[in-house]
């Protein structure tokens, strides 16, 4: 199959997708030379031979399965609405309830079939009937183990290569299909996010995009503003847009933003009653316009996106194992005994090392607190302005006022603090990548001074790709102090009500609170700069764990090696050089798709 890969330098040539996908099996079969050779096994240990079979599982999972399109979102979105409006057919069931709702996976078939796979394995056939809600929840409470999903067929030519992944949504009702649905988006090759036009893109759906869809590092984002037929005018469906995209642009920027009624074109297409009839022709465009997107930019291009991101896997694999080679190599330049002692400062609690790693951490978190300190600064003007806004407002007609401010200062507020944080983010990214940096020399270092010369220590890698939004999903949402203070005021306004000049003592009475409305602000932002640190140092910890647990290994190997006999010996250094060599040629084999990834 040849297709286009747009946005690299290959959107000027035909690519041979198969051909690709031949090579990339082809590199996986040569990697195999790990499992057979006795001397490469041997001399790289079984922990790192286990680390590359995990890799090439995953990667040949990603290759040879269908391509993996993942609809999710918060529950009641309208996701299976808009898997039966893409496919024009009833395939779903959009009645649920939190526990009736289950995964589905939608792929083709020569013939209609639906089966509940349960978790222990077994298959129970379902008619479609059975889908609706008050079949299926009988159905699921008779059955011998839970479901893990229901795997639907339909011939549908357009699923042919392709599997749906409806999945019923996130948040606290539906904290039992997490593992399940963060699974799903490992493995997903493209993500339609679906959001509600009645509350777009809530706090809580912001911070789920960064934690969990953007640290996956898709191409393109799709994103499905639905039930805008709920909506009154198309100025209406364009202003929520324009909110959404507004959102969106500081987490995602590489993003579609579609306002459609998934509802209105399932009844387009099986010629029912439309929701909206005033809105058909803005919603018909709309819907067309996403699904000719969709068609485009995945179904068409599904073989570039899949075969790029194997690519990709592939690539950081060679390099992973290619360090841990690199860090037994460099322990074989030690002896016994300065193998134990690198060994201690390695394990020991006390050691030089840690306590200079420590100091490492200390000096990074000190940083993050001194941006606080910044970002209180900025808050603290920021209320200032915002407190002579208040004054200015009490010529405002009072209907507004009730209506419209109380929502426009809670969204001040939370939009203050949120650009506080992301203010510092890179800041912090930076950091934590030159603290890394700083670990790096500190074994190579520590190494160097055993040896008594200087040698590379080869570090685990790590991306800090996307770190900044990660961390901002865990302070996106402020608390709710200055919320609750606002509704007090508020209400001390309602026992007013009878009384003249009513737009001052509005606002008034929310001056009366802003004392207290400002420490609690203030208290807020210091609990996500504290949380902001403990994130910082949770990332530090994991990458000084990741590398002491790839050094102790490499000291473990190199500490048998070296008790071998002297042929023995020297076949393990052989087998280190036979897997440095099969790693170089898969290198060599992948540089031509340099560019493409």
């Amino acid at each position: 199959m040849k297709n286009v890969i747009d946005e690299s330098i290959m959107d000027r040539i035909f690519i041979d997708f198969e051909e690709v996908k031949n090579d990339i099996q082809s590199i996986l079969d040569e990697l195999l030379q790990f499992k057979i050779d006795k001397r490469i096994q041997v001399s790289v240990g079984s922990e790192n031979i286990e680390k590359l079979h995990a890799w090439e599982r995953n990667i040949k999972r990603r290759l040879n399965d269908d391509f993996s399109i993942v609809i999710i979102g918060d529950f009641k979105r309208g996701k299976s609405t808009l898997v039966n409006a893409l496919l024009r057919e009833q395939v779903v069931t959009t009645n649920v309830t939190p526990e009736t709702v289950t995964i589905n996976r939608i792929s083709f078939g020569e013939k209609n079939s639906i089966e509940a796979v349960l978790q222990d394995g077994r298959r129970a056939m379902l008619d479609m009937v059975e889908l609706n809600r008050e079949k299926l929840e009988k159905i699921i409470s008779k059955l011998p183990s839970p479901v893990a999903y229901i795997d639907i067929k339909v011939p549908v030519d357009a699923l042919k290569g392709i599997r749906i992944v409806d999945t019923p949504g996130v948040g606290d009702l539906l904290r039992k299909f997490d593992h399940q649905v963060q699974d799903y988006m490992v493995h997903a090759d493209a993500v339609i996010y679906v959001v509600s036009a009645l509350s777009p893109l809530s706090e809580t759906e912001q911070a789920f995009l960064c934690a969990s869809i953007l640290p996956q590092n898709f191409s393109k984002l799709f994103v499905v503003l639905n039930m805008v037929d709920c909506l009154e005018s198309k100025e209406e469906v364009e202003k929520v847009k324009g909110l959404t995209n507004s959102k969106l642009a500081n987490i995602f920027p590489n993003s579609y933003v579609y306002a459609v009624s998934c509802l209105d074109e399932f009844c387009r297409r099986k010629n029912l009653k439309r929701p909206k009839p005033d809105l058909k022709e803005v919603l018909e465009r709309s819907f067309d316009a996403m699904y000719d997107t969709l068609q485009n930019d995945i179904v068409l291009k599904k073989d570039s996106i899949q075969t790029e991101r194997c690519l990709n896997m592939l690539k950081i694999m060679i390099s992973e194992i290619e360090g841990r080679i690199a860090l037994i190599e460099n322990m074989l330049l030690l002896n016994q005994s300065k193998l134990k002692i690198l060994m201690d400062q390695y394990q020991n609690e006390n050691s030089d090392l840690l306590q200079r790693i420590n100091k490492h951490k200390e000096s990074l978190k000190l940083e993050v607190r001194e941006m606080h300190s910044e970002a209180r600064e900025w808050m603290e003007d920021f209320l200032s302005r915002l407190e002579e806004e208040i004054r200015s407002a009490e010529s405002t007609p009072l209907e507004t006022l009730e209506k419209h401010f109380h929502f426009y200062m809670i969204d001040m507020l939370r939009s203050a603090m949120i650009e506080c944080t992301n203010a510092h983010l890179k800041n912090i990214a930076e950091l934590l990548k030159s603290t890394t940096t700083a670990f790096a020399y500190e074994f190579s270092n520590l190494t160097s001074v055993a040896c008594s010369t200087k040698i590379a220590t080869s570090t685990v890698e790590v991306s800090w790709t996307n770190l900044d939004a990660t961390a901002a999903a865990l302070n996106f949402i402020p608390g709710l102090g200055p919320l609750t203070l606002l509704g007090q005021a508020i209400i001390g306004f309602s026992k007013q009500k009878n009384t003249s000049n009513l737009q001052k003592k509005y606002t008034n009475n929310i001056l009366n609170h802003y004392r207290e409305i400002k420490e609690s602000v203030f208290l807020e932002l210091r609990s996500i700069y504290e949380n902001l640190v403990q994130f910082a140092e949770q990332q530090i910890n994991i990458i000084y764990q990741n590398q002491v647990e790839a050094s102790v290994q490499a000291i473990k190997q190199a500490q048998e090696i070296a008790m071998k006999e002297s042929t023995e010996k020297e076949e393990m250094h052989l087998g280190l050089d036979a897997a440095k060599q099969i790693l170089a040629s898969a290198k060599l084999r992948l540089s031509k798709y340099e560019e493409v990834s």
